[in-house]
């Protein structure tokens, strides 16, 4: 996890194969996201802070869920704010 552009947003760089189609939850709760400096691997997250993120607390943990064409899972990202 990179260190975000303030405002409780953070920069989360997902691993290879995933892209603006993976779906991201932050603390169980699905957000969206967008491209950070125009690269799709690297997704711009509001996470809060202060109590202020998507469960009304500090954020703990962000979660990428990969699809393919078909919509099947094919694969599962884990990451922790520290």
């Amino acid at each position: 996890m990179q260190p975000g552009v303030g405002s409780g947003n953070v920069v989360l760089t997902l691993p290879s194969g995933y892209n603006s189609s993976a779906k991201l939850y932050i603390d169980g709760v699905k957000v969206n996201s967008t491209a950070w400096q125009n690269d799709e691997s690297k997704r711009l997250v509001y996470v809060g802070s202060n109590g202020s993120g998507p469960l009304g607390t500090a954020a703990q943990t962000a979660v990428a869920y990969y699809y393919d064409a078909s919509g099947i899972p094919r694969g599962m990202y884990v990451d922790a704010f520290l």
